[in-house]
């Protein structure tokens, strides 16, 4: 069973918060309202808006979200599968969010999908580490948000989220097939490892399909 949230005053960009009535729901609706608020700057930029943003559970357990009708309907997993399931590190939520909002400009998982994906990425770091979130009267507009503990926390998720997208681009050659980084690996090589990288997006996020759920 679902649960909605009134959340609506505090957020611009989405029209609704849905949590599933589980086990700390209130820590779920907490965690979905954060990465919305966090994101609303770069939506606004784009003139991008979602009408649900909704905890989902699909039986899949490696489907991570969901995108449907180009920003209708965005499904997040918080949690592993079971009702005692763990929450996801809030920046892994953070990511399949940016991840999804994509979607609402690019279907396929393509080169055009991951170069506005890095651009979003990059963006939403900068304004993490300005502390900026949101965009209406109740957010922290240009002024650091929380305490100090929870800045260098959220410093040092950014850095890990940063090192381990540096990772990956190196291997896949920046997105570009023959690009400067790997002006060594053969064209097939950067092809083949660029196609498992769309398998493997493909697999934990769908733009349509199934969303069967467990609870």
């Amino acid at each position: 069973m679902m649960k909605a949230s009134t959340e609506r005053k505090e957020l611009s960009c989405f029209r609704q918060i849905v949590v599933l009535d589980k086990c700390d729901k209130d820590t779920a609706r907490s965690m979905l309202v954060k990465a919305a608020k966090q994101v609303e700057p770069i939506m606004v930029k784009r003139n991008w808006s979602v009408g649900t943003l909704r905890e989902f559970l699909p039986r899949d357990r490696k489907l991570l979200g969901l995108n449907e009708n180009r920003g209708e309907t965005i499904s997040i997993r918080l949690r592993g599968s079971g009702d005692n399931g763990r929450f996801l590190e809030y920046h892994d939520v953070l990511g399949t969010l940016l991840h999804e909002l994509v979607h609402n400009e690019v279907g396929p998982h393509n080169q055009r999908f991951y170069v506005l994906l890095q651009q979003l990425e990059e963006e939403t770091e900068s304004l993490m580490a300005r502390g900026i979130v949101g965009v209406g009267p109740f957010e922290c507009e240009g002024r650091r948000c929380g305490g100090r503990q929870e800045q260098r926390n959220m410093r040092e998720a950014m850095l890990t989220a940063a090192l381990k997208r540096k990772r990956q681009r190196d291997l896949m050659g920046s997105g570009r097939l023959g690009g400067s980084d790997n002006c060594g690996m053969h064209v097939r090589e950067l092809a083949g490892r660029a196609a498992a990288r769309r398998a493997e997006d493909d697999q934990t996020c769908r733009t349509r399909g199934e969303e069967e759920e467990d609870g």
